[in-house]
């Protein structure tokens, strides 16, 4: 056995693990985003409305599925923020039919 080869070999299951380990939280994580809808947090200051149409706007780009609000005048300008654009909708109607069309054919892709 070569000097320093043990070490090399421990560092190389330390690297494979971590990797493993990785990837396992990852998939993890994938499956919550999933399975949940993330909502982004309250935005504090009730009176500074062009404040919170801004974080919103940036909230549903970064693709959260809604915010938290803590006075009742928020909800218009974050409802107006989340709600999907006509064009939005249209593409993911068209998306669900092509789906239902492609599992009526009973034919799977591998």
């Amino acid at each position: 056995m070569q000097v320093g080869s043990h070490q090399r070999q421990v560092a190389s299951f330390k690297m494979y693990l971590t990797n493993a380990i990785s990837w396992l939280l990852c998939d993890q994580f994938q499956c919550l985003l999933k399975t949940f809808l993330i909502h982004e947090r309250a935005f504090s200051i009730c009176i500074d409305m062009e404040g919170l149409r801004k974080q919103s706007l940036e909230g549903a780009q970064m693709g959260f599925t809604g915010k938290q609000v803590i006075h009742p005048n928020q909800i218009p300008v974050v409802q107006e923020a989340f709600t999907p654009s006509p064009k939005r909708v249209e593409w993911a109607t068209e998306l669900i039919k092509a789906f239902e069309k492609h599992q009526q054919s009973g034919k799977v892709k591998m």
